[in-house]
């Protein structure tokens, strides 16, 4: 068993597409549903998928809280300074 997908809540789907592209990461699914779309992306060297996940009506309030206030997502990088400035940059 692996968990395969996770919801990553944003204001807008292209917008999420684009900041995640700039992080490496690479749109594996990118398909129009009734009122949606359903976007994946994976995160360079694999792992967990994230489902870029358009917040609606009350769900904006959750978007960067989605975790409860906890830490919900953890990248392992190789140089995070690095990665730190891609991120801002992004």
């Amino acid at each position: 068993m692996r968990l395969s997908l996770v919801a990553y809540l944003v204001p807008d789907y292209d917008a999420g597409i684009g900041f995640l592209s700039a992080l490496g990461f690479d749109l594996i699914e990118d398909a129009a549903q009734p009122g949606k779309r359903w976007v994946v992306m994976r995160p360079p060297g694999g792992g967990s998928d994230l489902l870029v996940a358009r917040a609606t009506g009350g769900q904006a309030a959750a978007i960067g809280r989605q975790f409860g206030g906890r830490v919900g997502l953890f990248l392992t990088v190789a140089d995070f300074d690095a990665t730190a400035a891609l991120i801002e940059a992004a």
